[in-house]
């Protein structure tokens, strides 16, 4: 049986209720549902190019002689510790280990802003090292939301795989027959989804 990804938005037995199946009813479905979850979740964060469960990073970016640093993911719920060190060796000993008392975080944005207006990050490649926590924390409004969201789309999905024909579904609207993507993002999922969609470009970066 395939296993739930650490991504997964809902969980098997979300699903299950929703379809109101019973304890011991259709468990043969099981291994279908927990596809559908994984593909939804995973393609609901490559849409916003973002991952949205909170978990342990280590990331290094390009300093640009700035005082502010922007993660990959967010929210930030901590810090661990940050290296600017134009030589890259980021040893905990050296001086190039910044103190928590030297920046501030801006966590819903995912960045961090040094204390001292006259100190910047040094110009560099891969020079700043960042190790933190980033993403939504569980039972956070916005994973309720995201969840709610990556359901309705594993609804829609196995109720259209019910009825395919090579990856589409054949439906009668206005009495002509259409095809339906099944790896379309609902409209209703999109709504959602571009509320937590990634910037292409940071701002102040």
């Amino acid at each position: 049986m395939p296993t739930l990804g650490s991504f997964a938005l809902i969980q098997l037995e979300d699903v299950r209720e929703a379809l109101q199946f019973e304890t011991s009813e259709a468990v043969s479905e099981n291994n279908l549902l927990v596809s559908l979850i994984n593909r939804a979740s995973a393609r609901m964060e490559s849409y916003c190019g973002r991952n949205f469960k909170a978990r342990e990073y280590t990331e290094y970016q390009d300093g640009d002689g700035s005082p502010m640093v922007f993660t990959d993911h967010y929210p930030i719920t901590s810090v661990s510790a940050l290296w600017d060190d134009t030589e890259r060796e980021f040893t905990d000993s050296s001086n190039d280990l910044l103190a928590s008392a030297d920046y501030m975080i801006y966590s819903d944005e995912g960045s961090i802003r040094l204390y001292n207006d006259e100190t910047t990050f040094n110009k560099g490649y891969q020079n700043i090292k960042i190790t933190y926590s980033g993403g939504y924390e569980a039972d956070s409004p916005e994973l309720e939301d995201l969840g709610q969201a990556c359901l309705d789309w594993v609804l829609t999905l196995y109720r259209r795989m019910k009825d395919r024909t090579h990856g589409y579904m054949t439906k009668s609207a206005s009495g002509a027959s259409v095809l339906i993507d099944l790896k379309a993002i609902p409209e209703s999922v999109k709504m959602v989804l571009d509320a937590y969609r990634k910037p292409k470009v940071n701002l102040g970066r």
